[in-house]
């Protein structure tokens, strides 16, 4: 289930953009941030 306020994104990559990266690298690739318990936008970059 989606939270309220949030909106929900599924892509369909190539396999070989996504082996060898990690999680902070494919978000950086996005450019969106992710969601965190408290509803903010988590950004792993700034923890």
């Amino acid at each position: 289930m989606v939270p309220e306020g949030m909106a929900a994104v599924l892509l369909f990559v190539p396999i070989n953009c996504m082996i060898g990266k990690t999680i902070p690298e494919i978000q950086a690739d996005i450019g969106l941030p992710w969601f965190a318990d408290s509803d903010e936008p988590f950004w792993f970059d700034e923890q």
